[in-house]
């Protein structure tokens, strides 16, 4: 998949021109995904003096955040949060790299082929960065499974008509979240995305069982999906509904004891998951999502 990186660089002396590569920030127009991540170790940065260097981190800091927060908005759908955001586009790094001139610069944006934002940056990270400190484990999100699921869903012509997110379910009492809802009208297929590589574990496995509750629920009783935007009513989402997992795999042996544990909830007969898989194989929800998109028929 077509990324584009940046290479930021701490210039304290523009007249002298010295230089030190201090981060990379990379990402998608078609996914909406940015990552920027600095080095830790900031020693040659600071060998080259000025005093701007605390401004500079700062700056990256707080673009680093608003990238999250623009990336999370997104992959869950969150229309209001969009519209108040600047645009993140290839566009948007172009400017950058031709307006931010003084401490902290970007260099020209270049593509490079990679998976995910992090997967760029983590391609690319040892040629262009001296970084003597050991990295901090730059863990995967669980947007980079959404923009995964989105994108596949996308190939297929499955387009934003077809396509609520950031929507809960609702059945007898429990209540959850659900990232993608495949309708015609009428709900076709639902998807959840989780990322077993987030640090807290405890408040994953909770939602993650709130969540089979929930559809536990729904397969005996049906349920109601809300819709975000959508003020007139709720859609109802029948007993046999169509539904699929597409995760971020374990990577440590505390992420796979969490992802032992939740795959008990995904694989109980009573929750009715299928296909479950990592999110490099998001493709693999295409043709369910499809085959059920075509059995609803639409309500006027």
């Amino acid at each position: 998949m077509r990324h584009v990186y940046s290479v930021i660089r701490y210039v304290p002396n523009t007249a002298s021109g010295e230089r030190v590569n201090i981060g990379l920030l990379a990402g998608s127009e078609d996914t909406r995904e940015w990552t920027l991540q600095t080095v830790n170790q900031k020693t040659r940065a600071r060998q080259l003096g000025g005093d701007a260097l605390p401004g500079v981190i700062g700056y990256l800091e707080w673009l680093t955040a608003d990238l999250e927060k623009y990336t999370e908005a997104h992959a869950g759908g969150q229309i209001s949060l969009i519209e108040a955001m600047e645009d993140h586009t290839e566009h948007w790094i172009m400017q950058l790299a031709s307006q931010q001139r003084g401490a902290v610069q970007f260099s020209q944006p270049q593509p490079v082929d990679a998976e995910s934002a992090q997967a760029a940056i983590d391609l690319l990270w040892d040629n262009l960065l001296v970084d003597r400190e050991s990295r901090k484990f730059a863990f995967t999100k669980k947007n980079t499974a959404q923009g995964a699921v989105r994108q596949a869903l996308r190939k297929v012509n499955i387009r934003d008509e077809n396509l609520w997110t950031a929507t809960s379910l609702d059945s007898s009492g429990y209540s959850a979240p659900v990232d993608f809802a495949v309708h015609n009208g009428s709900v076709a297929f639902l998807t959840n995305c989780w990322s077993f590589q987030i640090p807290d574990k405890e408040s994953l496995l909770t939602d993650i069982q709130s969540w089979a509750w929930t559809v536990r629920s729904l397969r005996s009783e049906g349920g109601m999906l809300s819709v975000q935007g959508e003020d007139d009513c709720d859609h109802r989402v029948p007993k046999d509904v169509g539904l699929s997992i597409v995760y971020v795999p374990p990577v440590t042996n505390e992420d796979r004891n969490a992802f032992e544990k939740a795959e008990r909830a995904f694989s109980d007969p009573a929750v009715g998951a299928h296909p479950i898989v990592p999110w490099e194989e998001a493709s693999e929800i295409v043709g369910p999502a499809l085959n059920a998109l075509g059995s609803v028929q639409r309500y006027l």
